[in-house]
């Protein structure tokens, strides 16, 4: 059907299922709202990172908000839309940075994961 997003998730041992699981949580809030609906999900997922939070919780986040923004750019380039204003690359890192920062995660995971 037209407009409709199909997503297999992939039970494979090399795919992370906590990234998938962002994916399609992100596209469902697409098809339910939109770019605004995907922007309200990414904020909520954010918004339950505590101190307490697992690596897990902001790969989530971090997933979701990432498939947003390469939707909002293919929207863009597809088919004319003007760019959403809270998707563009240096907001989708800042977010994951201060939701890990945020986090007691050991810091030097973060700083050096550019290095794996």
């Amino acid at each position: 059907m037209p407009g409709n997003f199909y997503i297999k998730v992939s039970n494979s041992d090399n795919v992370d299922q906590v990234i998938n699981r962002g994916i399609v949580e992100a596209y469902e809030a697409y098809r339910a709202g939109g770019m605004t609906g995907m922007q309200i999900a990414v904020d909520e997922c954010y918004s339950r990172v505590t101190r307490k939070s697992s690596m897990d919780e902001i790969k989530k986040c971090f997933s979701m908000d990432l498939v947003s923004l390469k939707l909002d750019q293919s929207m863009g380039s597809l088919m004319g839309f003007p760019a959403h204003g809270y998707f563009s690359g240096e907001k989708v890192i800042n977010r994951a940075e201060n939701a890990f920062t945020g986090s007691a995660i050991n810091k030097n995971i973060w700083k050096n994961s550019h290095l794996q």
